[in-house]
């Protein structure tokens, strides 16, 4: 479908946006058209968007598998004018994660497209202390970081290493974890998991708080005085 939307608006078609994203594996799409940049003018199809642009350098542009595509920088740009903030910001992580994050190459499409719609969102994200340090595993972890950005308390490091464990959330400073249960550790051979896994922790002097997930769907007040309190903010 990618390589047919490119062939019918032209080879100098780019894909871009939300479908770059998911080909450069920094986040899935399940829109139901195919994004492509053309430069100048171009006519709208069925099942594919395109954007219109005066602004696409060669250096903005790849080839995956033949196909060309916007690079990461570029991307992740692009993502910031047709995605909410958190959005962009876990493409970012991503990106970092898989290690083909160029913060050069960030800095010059911030620069280049400063008046570009998507600036300001990328820009806010390249601004954090930490990239790669807020990618949740499931959307039990977005709410939880929801909860504890919108109650401004300091932000987390997600999906954090320690004792050959990952742990949801880590403040490494004050050695405090967070876990958000979801069904499978309400099992038995799950509760037996984290009992043990608990145990390594604190013995290693670390304070585990785990929140079932009925706790962090409909009680974020409680979570957030439970979490305020742990890390000593009043």
């Amino acid at each position: 479908m990618r390589w047919a939307a490119h062939l019918a608006i032209g080879p100098r078609s780019v894909l871009s946006h939300r479908s770059a994203a998911a080909v450069l594996h920094l986040r899935p799409t399940n829109s139901a058209y195919v994004e492509l940049t053309v430069p100048g003018p171009s006519r709208r199809r069925a099942a594919i968007r395109v954007h219109r642009t005066t602004w696409l350098p060669p250096q903005d542009i790849a080839l995956v598998d033949g196909l060309p595509v916007t690079r990461v920088a570029r991307t992740l740009l692009d993502l910031g004018a047709v995605l909410p903030s958190r959005a962009v910001e876990r493409a970012f992580d991503q990106a970092e994660v898989l290690g083909v994050l160029d913060h050069r190459e960030i800095q010059r499409v911030l620069h280049e497209g400063a008046a570009r719609p998507g600036a300001a969102k990328l820009r806010a994200v390249v601004g954090r202390d930490a990239a790669g340090s807020t990618v949740t595993d499931n959307g039990l972890g977005e709410l939880m970081l929801a909860i504890i950005r919108r109650a401004r308390l300091p932000d987390p490091i997600c999906q954090y290493p320690v004792l050959g464990y990952r742990a949801d959330f880590a403040w490494p400073a004050v050695r405090l974890i967070a876990e958000t249960d979801g069904r499978a550790h309400a099992t038995r051979r799950g509760v037996v998991h984290d009992a043990r896994r608990d145990v390594r922790l604190q013995n290693a002097g670390w304070r585990v708080l785990r929140f079932p997930r009925i706790e962090v769907v409909g009680s974020p007040a409680y979570v957030e005085a439970a979490l305020r309190a742990a890390l000593g903010r009043t």
